[in-house]
């Protein structure tokens, strides 16, 4: 708020003059805007994170799927209970990386940082690409209606969640946002209590001047003024 004074016949007046009503709206909405975007990454870092504990699900349950009576379960040969193994793996493996990295997405090593921020969103974008065409079908259809609707769900979030990423990919925080925690307690550091533990002083005329450094040392001449006066009396 600024001031607006001008003088008249009588008495000089001075009202507060608030800010053009753009202005503040100009503020209101890059508030609002900030707060949005930060909710837009929080939410699909989230999704990412449960599309990559789903995906790691389609590698247990095929691991499983023996042991549940999946159908077209061949593993008569080496070759094919090789490849049955390495595609369980595959899918553990991948779906837990998908995990860790939304996970470094929300440290500000990477959040505060243009470039590492951008690269950890279009990374995991066209892994969840990759993992939405792959969960559509494949081994984890043998398990039935409800694992093949599990898969058909993974695919479509993967999918949404790498049209976000690519969108969030420039929204990195501003150092300022970042920082702000640090800022706020180098501004304010907390103040030692002075008070505390002191004893009262001391304020005898008896005690004034004792043990100072400062303190006036004796004069000779007084005791020299004292032995001639004992000899004179002797």
């Amino acid at each position: 708020f600024g001031s607006s004074c001008w003088l008249q016949p009588r008495a000089l007046l001075c009202r507060p003059v608030p800010l053009p009503r753009k202005m503040a709206e100009a503020e209101v909405r890059k508030t609002t805007c900030a707060d949005r975007i930060d909710f837009a990454r929080r939410t699909f870092r989230t999704l990412g994170a449960i599309v990559g504990l789903l995906f790691a699900l389609q590698g247990i349950m095929i691991f499983i799927g023996p042991a549940v009576g999946h159908e077209d379960d061949q593993l008569d040969t080496f070759w094919t209970t090789c490849q049955w193994v390495a595609e369980a793996v595959m899918c553990i493996l991948l779906g837990l990386y998908c995990f860790v990295l939304e996970g470094q997405a929300c440290t500000q090593r990477v959040s505060a940082s243009l470039k590492r921020y951008a690269a950890n969103r279009l990374g995991l974008a066209l892994l969840y690409i990759w993992i939405g065409a792959y969960s559509m079908d494949g081994r984890i259809e043998a398990g039935g209606t409800e694992w093949k609707l599990l898969g058909h769900f993974t695919g479509i979030l993967a999918w949404v969640v790498a049209v976000a990423d690519l969108c969030l990919s420039c929204c990195a925080k501003r150092p300022q946002q970042a920082n702000k925690a640090q800022d706020d307690a180098v501004a304010d550091p907390e103040q030692p209590d002075l008070n505390a533990g002191d004893a009262p002083a001391d304020s005898s005329p008896d005690k004034i001047g004792a043990g100072s450094p400062t303190a006036s040392p004796a004069n000779p001449f007084d005791e020299a003024a004292d032995e001639m006066r004992g000899s004179r009396a002797a």
